[in-house]
């Protein structure tokens, strides 16, 4: 092909060229030919850079959790019918313990206890004593479930008779058993349980989970059970020890 011919076909192919992108942007300025939409929209966590999910320490709840059973505002109502379903609906105080005597079926709760993730308080000095049994910051004995809670100790005193040969004391319940639950609950040890016993051979210290006095293993003092008596479940629970 000679130098001339090429020449012709190389301009030939450009205005060609030129005459269909005018053509063409022509279409579109006009409407008849309508560029594919591109979605404007963003969604309201990449806008801010909000997380899409909830980031929850233990005890918390989300923003949009809905809890089943009665609402209450104080502690009382649970221990006065301890088989029914709960929700706290607010902060709430305890400053007296639950005692069950001889642990022989009385003041045992089956029920479901939600915290909704408020927190709960314990501030109780010593009251009521127990011989051979349990006492706990929010059921003496626990068969059923707890869960959802911010549970901060400020005083906790467990006091037994001289003449007890066992007894149990936990911040959530003196015993656990019987398929107990304790769900995503976080407890904050910001005075250290002591037990307050007219026997000096009574006193115990504190653990995590479990605990034992100077009289031996049949008196506890615990972090979330003083004793476990039966098949007891216990996840996303944390024991932070702050105390001095």
């Amino acid at each position: 092909m000679s130098a001339s011919k090429f020449s012709k076909a190389t301009v030939c192919f450009v205005c060609f060229s030129l005459i269909f992108a005018v053509a063409l942007i022509a279409a579109f300025s006009c409407g008849i030919i309508e560029m594919p939409a591109v979605s404007s929209e963003i969604s309201a966590e990449a806008a801010t850079g909000a997380a899409t999910t909830d980031v929850l320490r233990d005890g918390e709840v989300a923003s949009d959790y809905s809890p089943s059973g009665t609402g209450i505002s104080n502690i009382d109502a649970a221990r006065s019918n301890l088989s029914g379903t709960y929700y706290l609906t607010q902060n709430i105080t305890i400053t007296t313990l639950a005692v069950a005597d001889n642990s022989d079926g009385v003041n045992v709760f089956s029920g479901t206890f939600d915290g909704n993730g408020k927190t709960i308080t314990i501030s109780a000095a010593p009251g009521a004593q127990c011989t051979n049994g349990s006492i706990g910051g929010l059921f003496a004995i626990l068969q059923g479930t707890v869960k959802n809670c911010n549970i901060v100790v400020e005083t906790f005193c467990a006091r037994f008779n001289s003449g007890s040969e066992w007894a149990n004391a936990g911040i959530i319940a003196g015993a656990g058993g019987a398929n107990a639950k304790v769900e995503n609950v976080y407890i904050t040890l910001k005075h250290s349980p002591t037990s307050m016993a007219n026997d000096s051979s009574n006193n115990a210290y504190l653990s995590q989970y479990g605990g034992q006095s100077s009289k031996g293993s049949s008196m506890r003092l615990s972090g979330v059970f003083g004793n476990i008596i039966g098949n007891v479940t216990v996840t996303d629970t944390t024991v932070d020890n702050q105390t001095t």
